[in-house]
């Protein structure tokens, strides 16, 4: 039995995606799971961006779901791990409970890699979280990981400013 909605199943799951991006409203990012839950790629796609719809309304509970969710996943694609980890990070951050959040750090930096397949607005998020801690005196200088984010800025920049 399906539950009520207003948004249309699509003939696919990109078509779902799309739609969902189009309208960018929880009930839409749901419907890929809920339309095409076989699909594992979009359906973890869609569950990123509603994790951004969640912080954007300060539901912060919500996100953190999502985030522990991603966070626990494992396997593979470290990608997804890393996307869970930066996110719990920058709730703990939030929180002010920077010892979880340095834990979490600890965990995300063996995946830094990992991290940069990592939607745009995850990677803005964490950078600024980041800084912002560490600039405060939160957060214990790590030259490693600032000379690691540097450079990311510096890859961005100079994306920028190719044709």
């Amino acid at each position: 039995e399906e539950e009520s909605t207003s948004v249309p199943r699509l003939e696919n799951v990109n078509s779902q995606f799309w739609y969902a991006g189009r309208e960018d409203t929880e009930e839409a990012w749901l419907s890929v799971g809920r339309y095409f839950p076989d699909d594992t790629y979009w359906v973890q796609k869609s569950r990123q961006q509603l994790a951004r719809d969640y912080l954007m309304h300060y539901r912060y509970d919500k996100a953190k779901e999502i985030f522990d969710e991603f966070a626990n996943l494992g396997g593979p694609d470290e990608s997804l791990t890393a996307f869970g980890l930066a996110g719990q990070f920058s709730l703990f951050v939030q929180e002010e409970n920077y010892r979880e959040a340095a834990r979490k750090l600890d965990l995300l930096k063996p995946l830094k890699n990992g991290f940069v397949k990592s939607p745009p607005y995850m990677q803005q998020l964490f950078f600024q979280t980041y800084e912002n801690a560490w600039k405060r005196g939160h957060l214990a200088p790590d030259p490693k990981w600032q000379e690691w984010m540097d450079e990311q800025f510096a890859e961005e920049e100079t994306d920028a400013g190719s044709p």
